[in-house]
């Protein structure tokens, strides 16, 4: 989100100061795969004075592997915010269908047409899906849920809290690629199963506690879902392998955060800090 702000910091730095910058996603994907330029500016404006925290081991060896870290690198996971308690789970209801949300932007990596060729299929089932977020690809997909009367709404922007989540039964994420995966940590911290991207960031989020997909396979997905239609998979049993504890995740990520920057400071170092997505 702000990789043109990292751009300019870098080569605003004095050179006796440490510049501090985030990692949130998939570079390779996000720069390396999209833009020669912003690849080559990335290579060209790197010093060793660059301290990498990156959001996840997943973000840290997809850098370390396409670039390669000139100076420090460090993984401090995120954590969900102060509004998530420890997981309480939401019951089902009997008879009334399987409702689903997914949490993220409109644009390819987040793969909502997936999604839809998924509720496609899935019409003449008690399916509900609510999609919350903004971004490029609204209009194409609202015009083909009306033209397909798919039961699948589009709500917007919303602040994705607890209490919103704990209206549904299953968060689904069926992303390309992340860097972490936020929305599946805030889901699980709120007591909301969550069926996920079998990806490197999820696999690392959400552990033993996640029904995994293949993102580019919708009977993968279709599959899962008529499963827990049937009753052959107890939603309940998955969040209670990946239950969370999301004080002490803020804890452990303040401590570490506080611990890197009483580091840098001790060494007699100024910090000029720096997030990059």
């Amino acid at each position: 989100h702000l990789y043109w702000s990292t751009l300019i910091s870098r080569l605003a730095c004095p050179g006796q100061v440490a510049h501090v910058r985030t990692i949130h996603n998939m570079m390779s994907k996000s720069i390396l795969e999209t833009s020669s330029l912003l690849a080559g500016l990335e290579f060209m404006t790197r010093t060793c004075k660059e301290v990498s925290v990156c959001v996840s081991e997943a973000v840290r060896r997809d850098y370390a592997d396409h670039f390669g870290f000139p100076g420090e690198a460090v993984v401090i996971r995120n954590a969900p915010a102060s509004r998530y308690g420890i997981s309480q789970t939401r019951q089902p209801t009997a008879g009334r269908g399987l409702s689903l949300v997914q949490i993220g932007s409109l644009r390819p990596v987040k793969n909502q047409w997936y999604l839809l060729d998924v509720m496609q299929q899935l019409r003449h089932k008690k399916v509900h899906l609510d999609v919350y977020g903004a971004g490029p690809d609204r209009e194409r997909l609202s015009e083909r849920i009306r033209k397909q009367n798919l039961n699948v709404r589009l709500c917007g922007e919303c602040p994705c809290g607890p209490d919103l989540m704990r209206r549904y039964d299953l968060l689904v994420a069926p992303s390309l690629h992340e860097g972490y995966g936020m929305a599946v940590a805030e889901a699980m911290s709120a007591g909301l199963p969550v069926m996920v991207s079998d990806i490197p960031a999820f696999r690392e989020v959400a552990g033993e506690g996640a029904l995994y997909i293949n993102p580019v396979r919708p009977r993968s997905m279709i599959g899962k879902i008529l499963a827990i239609l049937d009753k052959k998979i107890d939603l309940v049993d998955y969040l209670g392998r990946g239950n969370r504890n999301p004080e002490g995740e803020r804890r452990r990520f303040a401590h570490q955060l506080r611990h890197l920057y009483h580091r840098l400071c001790e060494k007699g170092q100024a910090v000029q800090v720096d997030c990059l997505a």
